[in-house]
């Protein structure tokens, strides 16, 4: 479970003051509000990809304040995928290189059996060497979520996932 506590978020003006989250294992949790309210801007210190150190955050009751850098690589290693709203994929790379590469950020054997498998659920019936230059935004969305799903973690955060209209 992830529990925040106290979160406090302003830019130009107070969005979000003494906030508590609590995030569930196996289970969905949507953020929404208004373009511009700190949802992006949360997930990204829920992901320790920024940090606000008025947040208190815990990760299956450990103060994550108290974790050392190792261990906090571990976490986003191990524990964490995230998908961009921006999605970064590798241009240079065909389909399957990309979603290979992001199996290879995990100690997790690459499996193409379960690659090909989310290929399917996804719907992205693309071929192998596919150039992802080519690809639409939908498509390149699904790939991302691929190499999420890829690294086998608890954790899957979407950035904007309003924006997967073919998503059911």
């Amino acid at each position: 479970m992830l529990e925040i506590k106290n979160i406090s978020l302003s830019f130009d003006k107070e969005l979000i003051k003494n906030g508590q989250l609590y995030i569930y294992d196996n289970q969905i949790t949507v953020l929404s509000g208004p373009s511009g309210s700190g949802k992006s801007s949360l997930l990204y210190d829920i992901a320790f990809l920024s940090s606000s150190k008025s947040n208190e955050l815990y990760l299956w009751w450990k103060d994550v304040q108290t974790l050392s850098k190792d261990e906090i690589r571990d976490i986003q290693r191990n524990k964490i995928a995230f998908v961009f709203q921006n999605i970064p994929l590798f241009n240079s790379m065909t389909l399957m290189e990309n979603i290979r590469f992001y199996a290879s950020l995990t100690q997790e054997t690459f499996s193409e059996e379960k690659a090909r498998q989310y290929l399917t659920d996804l719907e992205l019936f693309l071929d192998d060497h596919t150039d992802i230059e080519h690809l639409s935004g939908g498509e390149r969305q699904r790939l991302a979520i691929i190499c999420a799903l890829m690294k086998d973690t608890p954790y899957i955060f979407m950035d904007e996932p309003n924006s997967l209209s073919w998503w059911r």
